[in-house]
């Protein structure tokens, strides 16, 4: 039997949809995107690649800084005790 969804994981599916739905978006928006900033298309392509690439890079950055503060905090309430 299939354990039951629980309101966490509907949560966590429908947040991953949108941001994977996001993700491809801007292929459908990027002839619009180029023209606005008036550079050709695959410039416009480059600037997403930029962007994609800086995301992978920059991502796990926050939550390495998070488990840093958390390891302190850890830290600094044990010594309280």
């Amino acid at each position: 039997m299939r354990p039951p969804v629980t309101a966490a994981l509907a949560s966590l599916m429908l947040c991953v949809f949108g941001i994977t739905t996001g993700e491809f978006v801007i292929a459908g928006i990027l002839p619009d995107i180029a023209g606005e900033l008036g550079v050709s298309i695959s410039q416009t392509g480059q600037l997403v690649t930029a962007y994609a690439i800086g995301m992978i890079a920059g991502g796990p950055v926050p939550q390495a800084r998070k488990d840093h503060i958390q390891a302190i905090a850890a830290r600094a309430t044990a010594a309280t005790s």
